[in-house]
């Protein structure tokens, strides 16, 4: 995933998701919801993904989904979600800022095949506000011979104290030209990660965590 990260060793923490069906009519898509430092963080995890890395290193939360029998060093989409403990504390690190940091992130990376979309801007059903942006790359990779396109869909949120955010990325062959936004294929992927949902923490909750996976 752009831009590159060394990957680390499994953490115990990993036990602290939840990953539960949906609703009995959509048994392929799950609840997914994670305790990110100050408040919960929920989305709907699609079928066919499977979390396969998860790591807290205090002041960054990252956690990996990819399709079955993929892995976090080779996959072909990932859905990835993100916490930066304390970030919505300065007034600069907004949504929309953080959405246009990964973006030149994916432009140095590519700056002659680079491509990328405002999708939506508004505010969360739970009421936090949220930035979603498409990026892409027609050709990125560590060699001439490992080129590939890679294109993100990312939703950015601003929760009460920390930033969160929501990506579903893909790799494909790689493109002499820069990627086109297409609709058909990234609006299904938007709503199949919704609704995305930041809730408070409640004391002595476990998971499943019901006050945000069932909110009334």
């Amino acid at each position: 995933m752009l831009p590159l990260r060394a990957l680390a060793s499994l953490l115990a923490s990993l036990s602290a998701l939840s990953v539960l069906p949906a609703s009995a009519a959509e048994p392929a898509s799950r609840v997914a919801v994670s305790p990110i430092y100050s408040q919960l963080l929920a989305h709907s995890l699609p079928g066919g993904f499977q979390v396969a890395y998860e790591n807290d290193s205090g002041p960054e939360y990252i956690r990996e989904a990819v399709p079955l029998g993929q892995t976090v060093q080779k996959w072909t989409q990932m859905i990835t979600v993100t916490g930066a403990k304390g970030l919505a504390a300065n007034p600069d690190a907004t949504p929309r800022r953080f959405v246009e940091v990964m973006a030149a992130g994916f432009k140095k990376a590519c700056p002659d095949t680079f491509a990328a979309q405002l999708v939506h801007e508004g505010n969360l059903p739970s009421g936090q506000p949220a930035v979603t942006a498409w990026m892409a790359c027609g050709a990125t990779g560590d060699a001439p011979d490992q080129l590939r396109s890679e294109a993100a869909l990312v939703t950015a949120i601003q929760g009460a104290a920390d930033i969160y955010s929501v990506q579903w990325s893909m790799r494909g062959a790689a493109s002499k030209t820069a990627p086109q936004f297409d609709d058909a294929v990234w609006g299904p992927r938007f709503k199949a990660l919704m609704p995305i949902r930041v809730c408070n923490l409640v004391k002595g909750e476990k998971a499943p965590y019901p006050s945000c996976t069932n909110p009334r």
